[in-house]
Order: C-alpha cells, then sequence, then structure tokens
C-alpha cells in the first residue's frame, strides 16, 4: 500500500527536513512508529505541512502522481482517503504474484465516482498491437506525409515537422509528432494558449489538415516509440494539466492509462476551446477508462475513419451500446 504522508506535525517536519525518501517505500519506518523528535525552537516554529484532509487537494497537483513508481499503480491498490488515524494500523497482505488491481480510489477520494478494476492483460498488450498497426498505416501513408510536408514548406516559413512537451502515462512528459499548422511564432508573446475558432495563428493549409486531422499523421512515430498508442485520452501539453488539475476535478485520473491518437472524447467533441469544454471531454476520457477493451478500440478506430470521411458519429454509436451515467459531467469537489 502506498501513503502519501504520515505522523504527526514536528516528526513530519523533521522527516522532511533531515529525511528523504528510499525508493518510496515505507520499510525503513517500520518499528519506529511514535519516535518522538526533541522540541527546539527551530521544530517548534515549523508549521505542519498540513492535515490529512489536504492530501485531497495534493492529489490534484500535476507532480504528485508522477512521484508514484509505475511499478505501484500496475500492481498494487492506491487509495487515497480523506482521513488517516494516526495510530498504528496493520499492514495489508501482500498481493498474490500476477495480481493487478490498479489506482482503485475510495469514496472518499478526489474523484467521487468508484473505478473498476482495469484489465492488467488489456493494458500489457495494448503497445505491441499498437506499434505493429502504427508501422503499417505509416508505410502507408508515407507517401501522402511526404507530399504534405513539402506542402507546408512551400506555403509557410518554417519546419513541416514540429515537436511538443506533452504528459503522458503516469505524468511522464515526452515530445509528440505533428506537422505544423500555424506560423512558426504563434505563440510569442502570448504563451501557451488553446486554438480558437477561426484563430488567426492557423496557415490556409493548416485549416485543412487541421479538419481532416491530418496534422496527427506523424503522431503514429509516438505510437511506435510506446509514448502514444492508437486509441486513449488526448496527451495535453504540461502547461495546461497544472491549470486543469486544479480547476477540474479527477482531471489527473485520465494519466493513469496511454495517452491515444484518436479515443472516445476526440471522436465525439470538437477540440478544447475552455475549461469547460475540458470538463465534457474528461467524462468521455474516463468512461473510456471504464470500459477499455481491446474490441472498444478496434470500434473506436472504425468511428474514426466513418468520422474523417464525413458520417456523422456519436457516443452510443462508438460504444455500440446505452448510455452511461459516466457521461454527466465531474461535479465540483
Amino acid at each position: 500500500m502506498a501513503i502519501a504522508g504520515m505522523g504527526e506535525g514536528r516528526l513530519c517536519q523533521h522527516r522532511a527536513d533531515h529525511e528523504t525518501p528510499n525508493g518510496h517505500s515505507l520499510d525503513r519506518y517500520r518499528g519506529r512508529t511514535g519516535r518522538r523528535v526533541p522540541e527546539t525552537t527551530a521544530t517548534a516554529s515549523q508549521p505542519a505541512g498540513g492535515s490529512v484532509r489536504d492530501a485531497r487537494d495534493l492529489t490534484r497537483e500535476p507532480s504528485f502522481r508522477p512521484f508514484v513508481p509505475r511499478r505501484t499503480l500496475s500492481n498494487n491498490r492506491l487509495t487515497m482517503t480523506s482521513a488517516i488515524p494516526t495510530q498504528p494500523t496493520v499492514k495489508p497482505p501482500r498481493p498474490e504474484r500476477g495480481a493487478s488491481v490498479p489506482f482503485a480510489e475510495s469514496e472518499q477520494a478526489i474523484n467521487p465516482d468508484r473505478w473498476a478494476t482495469l484489465p492488467s492483460t488489456y493494458y500489457r498488450w495494448k503497445l505491441l498491437p499498437g506499434r505493429i498497426i502504427a508501422v503499417i498505416i505509416l508505410i502507408i501513408v508515407s507517401p501522402l506525409l511526404a507530399a504534405l510536408i513539402v506542402a507546408i514548406r512551400l506555403t509557410s516559413p518554417g519546419p513541416a515537422l514540429y515537436r511538443q512537451t506533452r504528459v503522458g502515462l503516469n505524468g511522464k512528459p515526452f515530445a509528440i509528432c505533428k506537422l505544423r499548422t500555424m506560423r512558426q511564432d504563434a505563440e510569442r508573446g502570448t504563451g501557451a494558449v488553446w486554438a480558437r475558432k477561426d484563430d488567426p495563428r492557423v496557415t490556409p493549409l493548416g485549416r485543412v489538415l487541421r479538419k481532416l486531422h491530418l496534422d496527427e499523421l506523424p503522431q503514429l512515430i509516438n505510437v511506435i516509440r510506446g509514448e502514444m498508442t492508437l486509441v486513449g485520452p488526448r496527451p495535453e501539453r504540461p502547461e495546461f494539466v497544472a491549470v486543469l488539475a486544479r480547476e477540474v476535478p479527477g482531471y489527473l485520473d485520465r494519466l493513469r492509462v496511454p495517452p491515444g491518437v484518436t479515443g472516445l472524447a476526440q471522436v465525439n467533441l470538437p477540440p478544447d476551446e475552455d475549461i469547460e469544454s475540458v470538463r465534457g471531454k474528461l467524462s468521455l476520457d474516463l468512461e473510456y477508462i471504464r470500459r477499455a477493451s481491446f474490441s472498444l478500440d478496434i470500434r473506436l478506430m472504425a468511428c474514426t475513419l466513418l468520422r474523417l470521411v464525413g458520417v456523422p458519429q456519436n457516443v452510443g454509436t462508438c460504444l455500440c451500446g446505452t448510455r452511461s451515467k459516466a457521461y454527466q459531467r465531474p461535479s465540483s469537489v
């Protein structure tokens, strides 16, 4: 079991000032429960880092979950509660070899929904077929990709391909590959901002590429490298993740699965323009995580192709089932 924070005020402060984590393990503290720290002027004047109830706010910070080892998320149960007893508790039994209950959350967690157990076999094998399919698609579309690169270079100054930092699985940053659709100096003076409808920064050719999603073809390289999958939540920029983690309850839950080129939210909703649009997409991202399976991935890829050729899609069609309460926007905490 992974626990964030332990002990009482002065004891916590002493450990925070004089000790460092040992591989995210609590073994070094076994048998040391209740060890007293000499009260000095320095320790007495230092405020506690916060009550255990503040742990709920801590989990909203984008820097929290990246420090949780991937092994912890894949092979153990991580439970966030609003109250942790200060008395010693019995250590839970070690899970059996092969058991996988990733990232289950209690009702007191920052996201009020109860998450079903994610199918470990599905996520273990998801990357391999995705890479094979990505290689095949990249070979097929390579002539088109080469033509688009030439067209971009001829119609606007600057490189045709560009790399941009995005947040991936468990908060790990990676460089996403895309075709450039905006001016080279698009964010000079403004920094990272969402693209708007009829955004003047988008080039004429870029509008066509965005409408047909052809600017995303280079992301197949990220799939081959194992940084993305064909189907999953859209990877976001770290500048936006830092804000959305504070403003949208449960937003970081989407980081527990690999990001994808397409997905349930991407097929059914337009690109993000503000926080409200993010809330709508988040509900679909979380629904995908609940229902994730190879068959759902195949349906979503089919829905993506149909949408590209002009056939309208909806959530029910992509899921091949009934609508779920999960489509409601997450409530504020």
